[in-house]
C-alpha cells in the first residue's frame, strides 16, 4: 500500500544531488552552524550553528564537514524534559554549537552536539518502501546515487524486518509535498526502542493559528493541537511558521481520521538566542520548495531563505533551483527567522565522498572481508577498493587486521557503508585521532575517573575518562561492581607519548 516507484518519489531522490569540494567549500565548512545547542558550561554560547545528517566519522562529519568533538557534550531528548547523554551514530540528525578551530585546520570544534530524531513512535503500517507512523509517510532509500542511503541498526537489518506496532527512532530529511500530495520524509537511521510514554516529532511547522498556549499548526502531514494543560519546556513565545519545535504526544492521541495529534508538551527553538553574535556564518540544509525566482526566495525545512547574491556551487544560479532539489546554504539567521544565504552548494555522492569513516579496525573478518571501524560495519569486499599507502611501514601487513588505523571512503548501505578506498595511515602522526583498545578490566578508580586495559598481548593500558565520556550498556559504578576481568572496548584520543601516554575515553562499552 505504502511502496513507491522510483518516477513517483521526491525529486531529489531521483536526481543526483551535488557536492563539489572546491577551495570555497573548505573555507566555509568552518562556518557550519545550527540551533539550540547550549553552552557546554563554557559560560558562552557557541559562535556557529549547523544543522545537518552524520555522514561519517574522523572526529564527526556532517554532510562532508569536519568537527572536532573531543570536548562536546552528547544529548538527545527522547522523553519531555529528559536529557539523556548519548552517542554519535551514521545517518543520525544533529545540531551542532561549535566554535571555529584557531588553529586553521578548516574544522569546527563543536562543543554540544544535540542528536534530534524526526520521530519517535510506534509504527501504523509497513509497506515495500514506506512505513507510516502517527500520520506520517517516512521513505526508505537503498541507492546513494539518490541521496543518503537509510541506515539500519540491528535488530533490523532492511525495511521488512520492521513491523507494525514496533516502536521505532527515525532520522529523516523533511521533503516537500508533490503533486499535491502531503509532505513526507527520507529516514538516513531507523532504530528499534522500547515503548516510551511520550512518542516525539520534530521539526519546522507551518499553518500557524491560535494565540499560545491553544494553538494548532502543522509538522509535517499531521495537525498538532496545543490546548492547556500542554506543558511548555520553554518560555512561552510567540509561535510562528518556520519556527522549529519538538512535540512530545501520548500516541493514543492521535487521531488517524482528522490527522490531529494533541501535544503533551512542546519545546520551541530560537537559533538566534542559541549562539553568540560573533562573525561566524551557520548551515541548514534541506530539500527546497516555493522557489520564487522573482522575489529571490525559497523555502527550506519551513524557513525562508533569501539567495540574492549567494553563490551557487556546481553550477547554475540560485533563480533556477527548482522545488526537489537537495542542497546545503551557508549564511545568517535574521531576527525574524528568515535566513540570508551567501553560499549554496547542491549536493552529490559523486563529486564528493558520500560517507568517511576513520579509526581503528575491528571484528576483522577475512572471509567476509568485512570490519568495523568507530561502531560503522565496513564492507570490503567490493572491486573497485584502491589500497592506497597499503605497505608494511603502515599497516605491518599486506593485507587488513585488528588494530590497523584506516581511512575509509565510500557510500551508505543499510548496515553501514561500502568501501571504496582505504588507506592505512599512522595513528601518532594523526592529530586527535581517535583509536580504539580492547582488552579485559584489570584495575579501575571511580573517584580519580581512569582504569587499566590488559590488552591481548599482555600490556596494560592506562585509560581515563571526564564528563563527557560515554559508557554505553554500562556504568563505572558497574564496571568497579562487576565480575573481574570484564572485557570492555575503548574510544577514545591519546594523552601524552611515550612511557606516559594515556587513552581519554570517549565511549567505554561492553565486550570486545
Amino acid at each position: 500500500m505504502w511502496g513507491l516507484s522510483e518516477s513517483s518519489l521526491p525529486r531529489w531522490t531521483r536526481r543526483r544531488p551535488i557536492w563539489l569540494a572546491t577551495a570555497l567549500t573548505l573555507a566555509v565548512l568552518m562556518a557550519c552552524g545550527g540551533g539550540g545547542v547550549g553552552t557546554n558550561g563554557t559560560g558562552s554560547a557557541p559562535q556557529g550553528l549547523s544543522v545537518g545528517t552524520v555522514t561519517g566519522f574522523g572526529s564527526v562529519i556532517v554532510d562532508g564537514a569536519r568537527f572536532d568533538d573531543t570536548v562536546a557534550n552528547v544529548l538527545i531528548e527522547r522523553q519531555p524534559g529528559k536529557l539523556d547523554r548519548a552517542e554519535v551514530k551514521l545517518g543520525q540528525g544533529v545540531e551542532i554549537g561549535f566554535d571555529v578551530d584557531g588553529a586553521g585546520t578548516h574544522q569546527g570544534v563543536a562543543r554540544q552536539i544535540q542528536i534530534e530524531p524526526a520521530l519517535i513512535g510506534p509504527v501504523g503500517s509497513v509497506g515495500l518502501k514506506t512505513l507510516a507512523l502517527l500520520g506520517q509517510t517516512v521513505q526508505i532509500n537503498t541507492d546513494p546515487a539518490f541521496g543518503p542511503v537509510t541506515v539500519f541498526e540491528p535488530p533490523y537489518l532492511a525495511l521488512s524486518s520492521v513491523k507494525p506496532a514496533d516502536w521505532v527512532e527515525v532520522h529523516a530529511i523533511a521533503v516537500p509535498a508533490v503533486a499535491g500530495g502531503q509532505p513526507s520524509w527520507v529516514a538516513t537511521r531507523i532504530e528499534q526502542r522500547v515503548p516510551m510514554a511520550s512518542a516525539r516529532l520534530h521539526g519546522a511547522v507551518t499553518g500557524v493559528s491560535g494565540v499560545t498556549p491553544n494553538q494548532h499548526f502543522q509538522l509535517g502531514a499531521v495537525t498538532v493541537q496545543l490546548s492547556a494543560p500542554v506543558q511548555l519546556l520553554t518560555p512561552a513565545t510567540p509561535l510562528t511558521n518556520g519556527q522549529v519545535v519538538t512535540i512530545f504526544a501520548d500516541p493514543a492521541a492521535f487521531d488517524p481520521v482528522r490527522s490531529v495529534l494533541t501535544a503533551q508538551a512542546v519545546r520551541m527553538r530560537d537559533r538566534l538566542a542559541s549562539k553568540s553574535p560573533a562573525a561566524v556564518d551557520d548551515y541548514i540544509g534541506g530539500v527546497v520548495s516555493g522557489s520564487d525566482g522573482l522575489n529571490g526566495l525559497f523555502v527550506l525545512d519551513g524557513v525562508i531563505v533569501h539567495w540574492d547574491g549567494a553563490t551557487v556551487i556546481s553550477g547554475g544560479t540560485a533563480s533556477n533551483l527548482l522545488d526537489g532539489t537537495y542542497v546545503r546554504v551557508q549564511g545568517r539567521f535574521d531576527i525574524d527567522g528568515s535566513f540570508q544565504s551567501h553560499v549554496i552548494q547542491l549536493r552529490n555522492v559523486v563529486t564528493e565522498k558520500a560517507a568517511e569513516v576513520r579509526g581503528t579496525v575491528t571484528n576483522w573478518l577475512p572471509g567476509t572481508r568485512q570490519f568495523t571501524v568507530r561502531d560503522v560495519v565496513i564492507d570490503a569486499t567490493s572491486p573497485s577498493i584502491v589500497l592506497e599507502n597499503f605497505n608494511l611501514a603502515l599497516c605491518g601487513a599486506t593485507d587488513l587486521s585488528n588494530g590497523q588505523y584506516v581511512v575509509v571512503d565510500g557510500v551508505g548501505m543499510p548496515s553501514g557503508v561500502r568501501a571504496q578506498n582505504i588507506r592505512c595511515e599512522n595513528e601518532l602522526a594523526v592529530p586527535g585521532a581517535v583509536i580504539e583498545r580492547s582488552g579485559v578490566l584489570s584495575r579501575i578508580d571511580t573517584v580519580a575517573q581512569w582504569l587499566e586495559l590488559t590488552l591481548s598481548d599482555g600490556s596494560v593500558l592506562h585509560v581515563t575518562w571526564n564528563e563527557h565520556s560515554f559508557f554505553r550498556e554500562t556504568s563505572a559504578d558497574e564496571l568497579l561492581n562487576g565480575k573481574p576481568m570484564q572485557p570492555i572496548s575503548v574510544e577514545g584520543t591519546w594523552s601524552g607519548t611515550g612511557a606516559s601516554a594515556v587513552l581519554v575515553a570517549s565511549k567505554i562499552k561492553l565486550g570486545l
